[in-house]
């Protein structure tokens, strides 16, 4: 299920995906003490900075690229 950023946010330690403000797509985060980190290119935003929309679990067993 879509929430958004205003109405809840993730747990710590929790898998997401994330889509962009503007619409262009989405991104798969590791979310860590509000601090999303994209294992796929290293960026790390501070969810209060991030100009993220929804945002929706991924499942438990789903690996984002880079994580072993």
């Amino acid at each position: 299920m879509w929430k958004t950023f205003y109405q809840e946010m993730p747990s710590d330690n929790c898998k997401i995906v994330a889509l962009y403000g503007d619409g262009p797509g989405a991104k798969m985060f590791l979310n860590g003490d509000n601090v999303l980190i994209a294992l796929q290119d290293k960026d790390r935003d501070v969810l209060e900075e991030v100009g993220y929309f929804m945002w929706a679990y991924l499942p438990d067993n789903f690996k984002l690229w880079g994580e072993e």
